[in-house]
């Protein structure tokens, strides 16, 4: 019965997490789009040195 409730625990785990992700994902699109039509014209986009995707570490709390 414990094996039972800790697949049930971890499926409804993974179900909200699924659920919270796209519902954050919603969130930023929103908010990057209103942001950027909202943005003043005159700024521009300007590279001055690549970032890698690396130099950023996740936090595994955040992660399902």
């Amino acid at each position: 019965m414990q094996n039972l409730t800790k697949k049930w625990e971890e499926t409804l785990y993974r179900i909200g997490c699924k659920i919270f992700q796209e519902i954050a994902q919603t969130v930023l699109d929103y908010t990057e789009e209103k942001l950027f039509q909202n943005r003043d014209k005159k700024w521009k986009v300007s590279v001055s040195m690549p970032v890698l995707a690396n130099q950023y570490s996740t936090n595994p709390m955040l992660e399902c």
